[in-house]
């Protein structure tokens, strides 16, 4: 079973984004016990499994590892960063995740269940 990946230190952090080139790195930092961050950790380790083959799935609390607080300007208690080959990627919105989601869909690249 692939869980997310608990990281605990900045070096771990490093490790884990620059050690891997060809899947995505998806990176959960945060901290505390609201329900957006325990949702999110939920919806982590319930996915974790179906993306293990195009993604690694990290969970590192800002409270342990502050290191990149201000790197990624880290603000909330949760916060989801994606980035592949060691470049961040950026998701503005979440309009632009359904669009492309979409755009594939339609393009026959996934299934889409209900």
């Amino acid at each position: 079973m692939n869980l997310p990946i608990q990281l605990h230190s900045g070096t771990q952090v490093d490790d884990a984004i620059l050690g891997e080139q060809d899947k995505l790195v998806i990176v959960r930092f945060g901290h505390g016990s609201n329900s957006s961050y325990i949702s999110t950790d939920e919806l982590l380790c319930s996915i974790a499994e179906a993306v293990a083959g195009i993604a690694t799935i990290y969970l590192v609390d800002t409270l342990e590892v502050p290191d990149f607080n201000k790197m990624y300007e880290l603000k909330e208690s949760c916060t989801l960063i994606f980035i592949y080959q060691n470049k961040e990627i950026s998701i503005d919105d979440m309009v632009e995740l359904v669009e492309s989601v979409h755009r594939v869909a339609r393009k026959g690249g996934i299934s889409v269940a209900t």
